[in-house]
């Protein structure tokens, strides 16, 4: 879109100021930047010759930007009268969240080492939950997909699926309900340790 204003003339020392509104249609991308840019070019006289008489004499022969003419801001050799300035806009990126809710021992707790963490015992089941936020716009392909630590144990993934959207959610997959995709894609052991959602755009 582009908004251009002119003015005839402006008096010595005035202050001009525009506001307008503008909206993000929804085709913008998670995590980019737009650059609204504003560009301000003048002349060196009024009219495109300079008035015809006045007591300056500053009426010129050529047309705007000539060598024998006014002034203004088309940067070819002195015609530098431009000035421009930007406005960026940040889209706010995806966010993602993976946290332990449960586990099946609650027993074991979380003392044995770092207190911040849940103590597992073998054959003991943790269900995680990962939440992903996605902010108005149109996100390309979002496949959200896990895949769990085997460097201190090989742990298997027994089962995943799908919360409901919230009901004030506004997102728009092309599958809202994508079936889980469970797999054996890290050690090929034969323990499946890997899960995809595929949502489409």
């Amino acid at each position: 879109m582009l908004l251009d204003v002119s003015f005839v003339e402006v008096a010595p020392a005035c202050e001009v100021t525009l506001i307008y509104t503008a909206q993000l249609v929804a085709g913008v991308a998670p995590g980019t930047t737009i650059n609204n840019s504003v560009e301000l070019t003048w002349t060196s006289l009024p009219g495109p010759n300079g008035t015809l008489t006045n007591p300056t004499g500053s009426s010129t022969p050529g047309p705007s930007g000539a060598d024998d003419g006014e002034r203004d801001g088309s940067e070819v050799d002195n015609n530098d009268y431009l000035a421009d300035a930007v406005a960026p806009i940040k889209i706010d990126s995806v966010s993602l969240n993976k946290a332990v809710v449960a586990t099946s021992e609650p027993s074991t707790g979380s003392g044995k080492g770092d207190p911040l963490l849940n103590d597992l015992t073998i054959g003991e089941t943790a269900t995680f939950v990962i939440t992903a936020t996605i902010p108005e716009g149109t996100t390309p392909l979002v496949i959200v997909s896990d895949s769990l630590p085997f460097t201190n144990g090989v742990m298997e993934l027994v089962s995943a699926s799908l919360l409901p959207l919230p009901m004030d959610s506004n997102l728009i997959p092309d599958d809202p309900n994508p079936i889980a995709d469970i797999s054996d894609n890290q050690l090929g052991d034969g323990i499946d340790d890997t899960v995809s959602f595929n949502f489409g755009q």
